[in-house]
């Protein structure tokens, strides 16, 4: 089940789990509203189970079947726009400026699309740029962070994350080199998470206790000093920074919130 707040609606959260629908709660009047609003693109779309909100909640993604990545309006729920890459895939993301979408295969290949137009909803479906993940083994996880989503985390099932600098792609990248890869894990990555300015990386597993790493994008180091052998994390499900970079939620799969501060990095 996946639940996230509507950056833009206020007290509104979106709710899914494996079904052919999502929900719209409404907190300040306890309304509930079904969202299925496909209309002639139900068969790319099963089940709600994976989506994501993008940065101003413009739009709601959807991971579909058959290769397609569907758009709803993050206002009124209705369909906007489909994506369609080869393959399976397996995660996407929106730019923080929502001017484009990328999407990943299992194969670690990446289609990087143009959005649609915000105030016409019509989009040209036009393929910004089409690239792979070196190694492109068990694809698992994307992350996009930084000033303009400049950085790109790719994780896999081998533990191993490639970290991209887009700023260093020129027009016709295919197969752009990682700025840095990490291998400090050795099993499945399950979470990805940049802190707000960019400068850091929570990467994690779930499948291992204690399986998590911090790595400084500037630098392209990984923090040996933490967590430590003794550092109670358990089995990670999932990170969040604060908004001021300040604090490090984490929590794991007993059920167990822990709060870290950054005092420096």
């Amino acid at each position: 089940m996946k639940i996230q707040f509507s950056p833009n609606l206020n007290n509104v959260l979106f709710s899914s789990g494996r079904r052919k629908y999502m929900n719209k709660i409404n907190l300040n009047t306890g309304e509930v509203e079904k969202i299925n609003r496909l209309y002639g693109h139900e068969q790319t779309q099963k089940s709600f189970e994976y989506f994501k909100i993008s940065a101003s909640g413009t739009y709601i993604g959807l991971t579909g079947n058959n290769g397609w990545c569907n758009v709803l309006n993050g206002h009124t729920g209705q369909w906007i726009h489909g994506f369609k890459i080869e393959g399976t895939i397996i995660d996407f993301e929106f730019a923080s400026d929502e001017s484009f979408i990328m999407v990943i295969n299992t194969a670690g290949e990446v289609w990087e699309f143009e959005m649609p137009d915000k105030l016409t909803s019509k989009s040209p479906n036009k393929i910004i740029r089409k690239w792979a993940d070196e190694g492109g083994v068990g694809i698992t996880k994307l992350k996009l962070g930084g000033k303009n989503s400049r950085f790109v985390a790719i994780g896999n099932n081998n533990g191993i994350v490639n970290i991209y600098d887009r700023n260093t792609f020129l027009p016709d990248t295919v197969r752009p080199k990682p700025i840095k890869t990490v291998e400090n894990l050795v099993t499945s990555i399950s979470t990805l998470m940049f802190n707000h300015d960019g400068q850091l990386l929570c990467i994690a597993s779930r499948a291992k206790r204690d399986a998590l790493r911090l790595v400084h994008i500037p630098s392209g180091s990984v923090y040996n000093n933490w967590p430590t052998s003794g550092t109670p994390l358990g089995k990670v499900t999932c990170v969040e920074f604060s908004p001021n970079n300040e604090m490090l939620v984490i929590g794991n799969q007993a059920g167990k919130v822990t709060l870290w501060r950054l005092n420096h990095y």
